[in-house]
């Protein structure tokens, strides 16, 4: 038995298999791909002042985010923006927070989930 690769696709699949018999059959291929999980290594700033009536924007530094990553504060979902596969960002709204932290994770779409960070409420 024998596989080979043909380049020329136009005669015989690109990739068959010959038996002892003489006999060619195409071969399919298939191939899969996982992305890694995003990585979450900081947050910037990592903390707010608890009661500030201003938002504050949280820039999330990692790798391997996509469009439709989300940040989860404490396991809830927060509006997200895509900045680039390194950064993404979220508002947070001090306002109503005592002082105390949360965890900050990032899920991309295939539901890999980065390991979390914590961010201080001051």
């Amino acid at each position: 038995m024998t596989i080979g690769y043909n380049p020329y696709r136009d005669t015989i699949p690109a990739f068959y298999l010959d038996n002892v018999t003489g006999t060619r059959r195409s071969v399919t291929v298939t191939e899969s791909y996982v992305d890694p999980a995003p990585t979450l290594g900081s947050l910037n700033p990592a903390s707010a002042l608890a009661g500030d009536p201003d938002p504050v924007h949280v820039r999330c530094v990692g790798t391997g985010f996509h469009e439709g990553s989300t940040v989860y504060v404490d396991g809830v979902y927060q509006p997200t923006r895509y900045l680039t596969s390194t950064e993404i960002e979220y508002v947070v709204h001090p306002a109503g927070e005592a002082p105390g932290t949360v965890q900050v994770s990032v899920t991309n779409a295939d539901g890999q989930q980065s390991t979390s960070r914590t961010f201080t409420f001051a």
